[in-house]
Order: structure tokens, then C-alpha cells, then sequence
């Protein structure tokens, strides 16, 4: 009986720390949703010489630290934000580093 309540506690701790860091992700990504949709409107109201043009976002990613030997990167929140105003429209993928409030929309496709 002992053996299987220590399963039970294990795996209930396992389960716990999967959702704190499933939590966590969806924090950090929800946190940079702003500074990602003000980037990407930027960039769209000037691209489409439209200030009036709106934004929404389409999806959003978390990106992991990326690791290779001894260098270690930074986690990103990835957004693809649409962009829309005067009869045209554009989509960025855009992409906010940690420890950071700037991101960073990439060109759209066909520019």
C-alpha cells in the first residue's frame, strides 16, 4: 500500500510542475502580447501607409531557450499578428526576447 500511495504522491508531483510550467509559458507569452501587437501595428501602418490600419493576432508560440554545447539562448515569445487597413492587409511574425520590453516584427512575405 505504501509503494503505491508513493506513486500516487510522485505522480501528482510530476503532474503539479507541468502545469506550473505550462502556467508559466502562458504567462510570459501573454505578457509580451502587447509590445508584439504595438510592434507589428507599427510596422503595418507605415508598410501599408496606413494610419489607421488595425492589428490582431493570428497565433502565438512559446519558444524555448536554445541550447548547443556550452552556449545557452534566451526564450521568445512568437506572434503572428495581422494587420489590416485601407483595402490591404499584411501578417508579421513577430518575435519578443526575455528579459526585454522591445520585439521584433520580420518582413512580411512578398516584400
Amino acid at each position: 500500500m505504501n509503494t503505491f500511495r508513493s506513486m500516487i504522491s510522485g505522480a501528482t508531483a510530476v503532474a503539479i510542475l507541468v502545469v506550473a510550467g505550462c502556467a508559466t509559458q502562458s504567462g510570459f507569452v501573454a505578457d509580451k502580447k502587447d509590445p508584439a501587437v504595438a510592434s507589428a501595428l507599427a510596422r503595418g501602418r507605415f508598410d501599408l501607409s496606413c494610419p489607421s490600419a488595425t492589428a490582431n493576432v493570428i497565433s502565438s508560440n512559446y519558444l524555448p531557450k536554445a541550447e548547443s554545447g556550452d552556449w545557452k539562448g534566451i526564450e521568445r515569445a512568437e506572434y503572428t499578428i495581422g494587420v489590416v487597413g485601407c483595402d490591404k492587409k499584411a501578417a508579421y511574425i513577430v518575435v519578443c526576447p526575455d528579459k526585454t520590453d522591445t520585439c521584433q516584427p520580420a518582413q512580411p512575405s512578398g516584400k
